[in-house]
């Protein structure tokens, strides 16, 4: 079982370095057929500093980092017990090729469900260029199943 105090707690601040090259990978694995997304001249004929990063790479980025992955560790949860719940993306500006950003997650809330059965865990991440200019914020809910109610 997850203890409430681990609401509000912050996972380490990681630095990701966008690079053309897993763009243009993830534009691929997703079948993502149009030029800006895989060439920077297209990109810039498209009003892109560079070749632009697709909505939902960030999320498979803030994922690589490994954090969520350490701090369910330090819970005591199994991975093999999670689901993913729900998510939400709030876009402000685009992340392209060459974008420094540091990605910041935080436990927002933490709800027990079916009588100790499930947990719900909320977080939050925030996704900002070095400089702090906002990229997007990614709202998730990660569903932990437990199978003897309080018991891991």
């Amino acid at each position: 079982m997850i203890e409430d105090h681990w609401v509000g707690h912050e996972l380490p601040p990681e630095r990701f370095v966008v690079e053309a090259g897993r763009l243009k990978l993830f534009a691929n694995v997703i079948g993502e057929t149009r030029k800006e997304y895989r060439c920077a001249e297209e990109a810039k004929v498209q009003g892109y500093r560079d070749i632009p990063a697709l909505p939902t790479f960030l999320f498979a980025a803030e994922m690589e980092s490994g954090n969520l992955f350490k701090l369910l560790g330090q819970m005591g949860v199994p991975v093999t017990s999670i689901l993913h719940g729900e998510q939400r993306f709030d876009y402000y500006d685009t992340a392209c090729a060459g974008d420094v950003l540091l990605v910041k997650s935080k436990v927002t809330d933490l709800a027990t469900k079916k009588g100790g059965h499930m947990q719900l865990m909320h977080m939050q991440t925030h996704i900002a260029r070095e400089n702090g200019q906002p990229i997007q914020d990614n709202t998730s809910v990660i569903v932990v199943r437990h199978t003897h109610g309080t018991d891991q």
